[in-house]
């Protein structure tokens, strides 16, 4: 994967095909679905989060459903804006090395991906030194420390180890939701669309903003929901009405679609902004 971000067209990964090769091109000779169990496409995703650096903008993971309980699956890589190449995986030192943390830059060339030689990676570095300067003299610039600021303001409103988050990563059923839920998501929201943060970093930046975009429309859906009182007259909770599932059986099943949806792409963006602002150092 990392070899296709790492080309000015990205690729497409299909995993359920048999693959044939008539000279030097491999080309696709039956379709072989793969047992749905066997396949899991959030760890893939998670997998390649954690073993690709820097982030894969746009990548998808796809499930293709062929019945009988087997399918395809898609793992789609979207062509990368030059500024975030190259891409870096995790290398293999020799068993007799010493080194323990090695990386390689694989590139995608026909159906090969061979990796960066060293004479290829001591040539990029040695352009990057030259502008950057050596490790020593490298200070933290002006724009890392004021994206570490703003980053800790975003932190502060959607604490990664909230009560709220956790719940939401259980995946329970969105037909009902507490009124904790619903303060902790509302409170989130407009503290992060008020603060109008700006990051300077490129990669912060989109990340950022599709963080956002994925808290609103989940905000926006749990708003959709109706409450419940208590005897009393006291706020219960929240829910979806469950005479829909009667009177109104679509419109009862798309509403928590869209509900859990929108959870799970909150959940997504708020991981991806994370590991991005790890990566550039601003969680230490």
């Amino acid at each position: 994967m990392a070899g296709f971000a790492n080309t000015t067209t990205g690729g497409l990964i299909l995993i359920g095909f048999r693959g044939a090769k008539s000279g030097s091109v491999e080309s696709i000779s039956k379709v072989v679905p793969v047992p749905r169990k066997m396949v899991d496409a959030d760890q893939y995703r998670k997998i390649i989060d954690a073993k690709i650096v820097p982030h894969v903008r746009g990548l998808t993971v796809e499930w293709l459903d062929r019945g009988s309980g087997s399918g395809i699956l898609t793992i789609d890589i979207p062509a990368q804006p030059a500024i975030s190449l190259p891409f870096i995986v995790p290398g293999m030192p020799s068993p007799e090395s010493k080194l323990k943390d090695t990386v390689a830059v694989p590139i995608r060339r026909g159906d090969g991906i061979p990796q960066l030689s060293i004479a290829e990676l001591q040539r990029l570095l040695a352009a990057g030194w030259a502008a950057t300067g050596g490790p020593a003299e490298v200070k933290e610039s002006t724009d890392v420390a004021a994206d570490r600021a703003k980053a800790a303001r975003v932190i502060a409103a959607v604490p990664a180890d909230a009560d709220w988050v956790k719940a939401l990563a259980q995946q329970l059923p969105m037909k009902r939701v507490s009124v904790t839920l619903m303060e902790a998501v509302s409170s989130a929201w407009e503290s992060i669309t008020t603060d109008k943060v700006r990051f300077l970093n490129n990669e912060l930046t989109a990340t950022y903003s599709e963080f956002v975009t994925a808290l609103s429309v989940f905000y926006d859906e749990l708003c959709g929901m109706f409450s419940v009182d208590e005897p009393g007259g006291a706020l219960a909770y929240f829910e979806v009405p469950p005479e829909w599932k009667h009177d109104a059986p679509d419109r009862y099943s798309a509403t928590l679609r869209a509900l859990s949806k929108a959870r799970t792409d909150f959940l997504e963006k708020h991981t991806e902004l994370l590991n991005a602002m790890n990566r550039q150092g601003l969680l230490v």
